[in-house]
């Protein structure tokens, strides 16, 4: 048959398209090969300027500030032990030439620290009182009856662990009681026959730890012991031989610790005892002579 013959509807043939063979003439799967794994690069391989991986950043980062926290903590513990040591030096310097002078020290048991020191009715200098500061673990200082001033009580600032300070029979004034401040541990003070006025009293109310104190023959009148209303864990107060009177005790009345009060040679009345032990049922009352608790 001709071109020309023929029909006009026939669909014109088309090549046929090669295609991958997937099958075997049986109609079985043939296996497709898999692509061979390429060889991982070695580190001589890698370019010297090529990014390190940031797991090796930063655990190469992390061992160096380890290393440098270390050196510090080490520095810390050796500036600590050669502040001590130096502490120990200069403290057992003291404590020798205060025993020279034939003042009483005490130390505690076992150690080399000066607990406790007695200069009563001694004579006091700046060398001394140098002696005195450097005993950084006193606990108890008596300066009774000494020529120690105003001034002079500087010495005692850096006394973080003075519990007990005798000052009785000295010419102490409020100016003086202002270098006290810094002894947060004081517990017991004695300040009797020494120039205190009420004044004196505002810089006292600032001790959070006084138990004990003695303000007997000075010039503290009703007036200073409202100042001492802040002392809640005060357990003794004498007052003997000043200007009080039963006004004076009103301002006592919210301290709900005092255990024991001295008012000796006062103006007290029976009265206004009366009132403070009722607002304080526990405390015991050194009464006035003629006045009964």
């Amino acid at each position: 048959m001709t071109n020309a013959e023929r029909p006009n509807d026939l669909p014109e043939e088309t090549p046929p398209v090669d295609e991958p063979e997937t099958a075997g003439a049986t109609g079985e799967s043939m296996p497709v090969e898999a692509e061979e794994p390429t060889e991982p690069v070695s580190a001589e391989d890698t370019p010297a300027d090529a990014p390190q991986p940031r797991h090796r950043v930063s655990l190469r980062r992390r061992f160096v500030e380890l290393v440098l926290f270390c050196l510090a903590v080490a520095g810390w513990v050796l500036a600590y032990q050669q502040y001590h040591e130096a502490l120990a030096a200069r403290e057992q310097l003291a404590r020798v030439r205060l025993t020279d002078r034939e003042v009483l020290v005490v130390a505690e048991p076992g150690t080399k620290r000066v607990t406790s020191v007695h200069l009563r009715g001694q004579k006091l200098d700046g060398e001394i009182l140098a002696d005195l500061a450097a005993l950084h673990w006193l606990g108890s200082a008596h300066l009774g009856k000494t020529d120690i001033s105003d001034d002079q009580l500087q010495y005692l600032k850096g006394m973080s662990h003075l519990a007990s300070l005798v000052l009785s029979e000295t010419d102490i004034t409020d100016a003086g009681l202002q270098h006290l401040q810094s002894l947060g541990s004081l517990e017991v003070l004695h300040l009797p026959h020494t120039q205190v006025t009420d004044k004196g009293l505002a810089t006292l109310g600032q001790f959070p730890k006084l138990a004990v104190l003695d303000i007997s023959d000075t010039q503290v009148t009703d007036k200073g012991l409202a100042r001492l209303q802040g002392l809640d864990g005060l357990r003794w107060l004498l007052v003997a031989n000043n200007d009080i009177t039963d006004k004076g005790l009103e301002n006592l009345q919210e301290l709900k610790g005092l255990k024991r009060i001295t008012l000796t040679g006062t103006k007290v009345t029976s009265k206004g005892i009366a009132k403070l032990t009722k607002a304080i049922p526990e405390i015991s009352v050194d009464a006035p002579s003629g006045e009964s608790p």
